[in-house]
Formats: C-alpha cells, sequence, structure tokens
C-alpha cells in the first residue's frame, strides 16, 4: 500500500511538473476498470485549478504502467487540442498556409496573372491579392454553400407546411 501511494505522489509530482501547475493546484489520480477486470484498468487524472473548475484527463493505462512519456504525450495533446480550437490562431494559421500555397503557385509563373507581361510590377500586388480571395474562398465557401442550403430548405419546408 505505501509503495503504490509513492507511485502515486511521484505521478503527481510529474504531472505538476509537465502541466506547469503551481502549488495551489489540486492534482488527484484514480484508477478504474474497464471492463471489471483488473486487466483493463485506466487512470484518472483531476486537477481541481480553482473551485469552480476541474479538469478531468483519462489515460487507458494503469497506474503501474504510466510513464512520464504518458504524461508528455497527454500535455502535447492538450496543447495541441487547444491550439486547434482558438478562435483566431487556428483559423489565421490556416488562411495564412493557403495564401502561401495560392501565392506560391502563382508566382511560379514568371509572369502577371492580369496583363501577362513578364516582370510586371502590378503582378506581386495581385498575386497577393488572388492568392489572399482563393484562401478565403477555399476555407469559408463550404461553410457559406451548407448555411445557404440550410436557409433555402428551412424556407421552402416551412412554404410546404402552411
Amino acid at each position: 500500500m505505501k509503495e503504490k501511494n509513492d507511485y502515486k505522489n511521484n505521478i503527481v509530482k510529474e504531472v505538476r511538473e509537465i502541466f506547469k501547475l503551481p502549488q495551489s493546484c489540486a492534482v488527484d489520480l484514480n484508477e478504474f476498470s474497464c471492463n471489471g477486470g483488473n486487466n483493463d484498468l485506466i487512470t484518472e487524472i483531476t486537477v481541481q485549478v480553482s473551485k469552480k473548475q476541474t479538469i478531468t484527463y483519462v489515460i487507458n493505462k494503469s497506474m503501474q504502467t504510466l510513464s512520464r512519456e504518458d504524461i508528455n504525450e497527454l500535455y502535447a495533446g492538450i496543447k495541441k487540442d487547444a491550439y486547434n480550437k482558438h478562435p483566431f490562431l487556428s483559423k489565421f494559421t490556416k488562411l495564412f498556409g493557403w495564401w502561401v500555397i495560392f501565392a506560391g503557385s502563382f508566382s511560379l509563373f514568371s509572369i502577371c496573372p492580369v496583363c501577362g507581361q513578364v516582370g510586371c510590377p502590378v503582378g506581386v500586388g495581385i498575386t497577393g491579392i488572388l492568392a489572399g480571395v482563393l484562401a478565403v474562398l477555399k476555407l469559408y465557401l463550404k461553410d457559406f454553400w451548407i448555411s445557404l442550403i440550410n436557409f433555402t430548405t428551412r424556407i421552402f419546408s416551412k412554404q410546404r407546411v402552411e
């Protein structure tokens, strides 16, 4: 029993270190069985950030087989998920990435996309603008069409009912 508590305290210490948690945050570990057997144990890590906010993470390993690498992978997944759900950064980086792709494909040809002359000074600006427009269309045109289709089906379905 004492060995299990020591192991649990070491894991809590590693979670605090990897997640960079202050001492005011409470960290608790629990072990549960998935299918009622001892072979399929999962570890639940509960972090109480404040009185109102509690975050629970689940790792599909028992406490004894849990390693520092598993906690690092959990932390990396949480950071990636938070980045992908960020309201500004994820959309901005996708837009910038598609802009670079479209601008690069336009600039492969050394002629202006508007007038067709080689080395046209207006061509660089037009390339950037066209790449930005195409990037916006690539990212948001599908959502626009889906919302337009949903809107029109709602309108026509209401007219049929009346």
